[in-house]
């Protein structure tokens, strides 16, 4: 969250799958040979994990670990540190986009 946007990082791969790459390659791991599909993969799952985590909060106040728990749970223990961080990123984008708000001490709910 500190060094990047996820609406920003969301429209820059939507603007990438846009321009119809035939293959990108990536900060790290192989090159994707069907680059305008991985790219409207990645959008997909970030936009299918924010929902996720949006229905992880309810109306009640919930802190973010229980968010965290509930949002993530399909992924792995050792996952979990990478997984509050991105959790964090859709919680910024969730707030600015009106969605959610937080009370100052750990808690998030539904706007």
């Amino acid at each position: 969250p500190s060094e990047g946007d996820m609406a920003i990082y969301i429209q820059s791969l939507e603007k990438l799958a846009a321009m119809n790459p035939t293959a990108a390659i990536p900060a790290h791991g192989p090159v994707l040979c069907e680059g305008t599909e991985m790219l409207k993969f990645y959008v997909a799952h970030r936009l299918a994990r924010e929902e996720k985590i949006y229905a992880a909060i309810s109306e009640e106040k919930r802190e973010t670990h229980e968010v965290l728990m509930d949002a993530y749970d399909d992924a792995p223990p050792q996952a979990l540190p990478f997984a509050a961080l991105s959790l964090e990123s859709h919680l910024r984008k969730l707030e600015q986009d009106g969605r959610v708000a937080r009370d100052g001490q750990g808690a998030v709910y539904r706007c």
